[in-house]
């Protein structure tokens, strides 16, 4: 009897610690939907796919090329040269921080990331562009600014001396719902300087190409913030991080490497705010490139690297 009555003792108390783990769990997800964050322009709420101004399902996500640019969405390339893809949408790419890392330091793969990628530009400046977003002959004023049918834009630029601007242009994923990566995002938006330079963090790795590249760039994570200058920009329905790879000598080391290989360098670039809390927890990959033979100067006839004259035209929005 006195077994039978502990028995039920402990049942009830399971029973109380499950109703009041739901309530808290209720509770928790009522007041994550009272959240309002701005994500793009200071007047205006994000929609849940963390676009501004009209329904996911109303927005375009169809961006061409950018002007003076020298690399290519794989699938209209030929040979694969100069061209890059979207590899955030493949899971396990990365290791990244898992569910206990700040007690056991374990990494786990990555799922498929939260971002996906919309354009890459390689351009050549004389002088590196700064805050590109905000130029009016680039992607985002030409394509983007002003519309309430576009998705929010997060830019990554990164300004290479000597030759000009290499800029990933990424968008919420569809068909993703990572809420806690919504709430760093806007976090990381939000924030000061010191609190993004502390967070933004990417991870290089070499897929293909020489042995001295390959040492050299290394797989190790790095948080840009803390190593280059980098600066943040924010503007209508686009956030910018902005890089300035001259002004770290190891950076600019690093990259006279991949100029010097560039010819058989297949690169593997993810990039991700860093977990640093229990409740930030496993890591998510915002969004990831892989980037095939990059091209270190302007090329003249972009034709001998697409498969036809319509894929090139299509992919421009013109006519050539």
């Amino acid at each position: 009897a006195s077994l039978r009555k502990l028995l039920e003792g402990r049942k009830h108390d399971n029973l109380m610690n499950a109703l009041q783990s739901s309530n808290v769990a209720e509770q928790n997800g009522k007041e994550l939907k009272k959240e309002k964050h701005l994500i793009g322009s200071d007047t205006t709420s994000p929609n849940d796919d963390g676009s501004c101004g009209a329904d996911n399902a109303n927005l375009d996500y169809s961006y061409h090329m950018p002007e003076n640019n020298y690399i290519y969405p794989k699938d209209i390339t030929k040979d694969g040269v100069s061209c890059w893809w979207d590899s955030g949408v493949e899971e396990g790419f990365w290791n990244v921080r898992g569910h206990n890392y700040l007690e056991d330091s374990i990494k786990i793969p990555s799922v498929t990331s939260a971002m996906e990628l919309l354009q890459i530009q390689w351009s050549f400046y004389d002088e590196p562009k700064r805050n590109i977003a905000n130029d009016p002959g680039e992607l985002v004023q030409m394509q983007h600014a002003g519309r309430n049918d576009r998705p929010f834009l997060f830019v990554i630029n990164f300004m290479v001396p000597t030759i000009g601007n290499w800029v990933c242009y990424f968008t919420k994923r569809r068909g993703t719902n990572y809420k806690r990566f919504d709430k760093m995002l806007k976090e990381f938006i939000n924030g000061d300087d010191e609190f993004r330079n502390s967070k933004f963090k990417i991870i290089p790795n070499v897929v293909e190409g020489s042995y001295f590249a390959s040492r050299a760039i290394g797989s190790k994570p790095a948080i840009l913030g803390t190593k280059i200058t980098t600066n943040y920009y924010r503007g209508d329905n686009w956030f910018e991080v902005c890089v300035d790879i001259g002004s770290s000598r190891v950076a600019g080391t690093l990259m006279g490497i991949v100029k010097s290989y560039a010819t058989s360098l297949v690169i593997d670039l993810a990039f991700l705010f860093e977990s640093q809390t229990y409740e930030e927890l496993p890591e998510i990959i915002l969004g990831g490139c892989r980037i095939y033979q990059p091209l270190m100067y302007p090329c003249e006839d972009p034709l001998q690297y697409i498969k036809s004259k319509e894929h090139l035209e299509r992919a421009l929005g013109k006519p050539l």
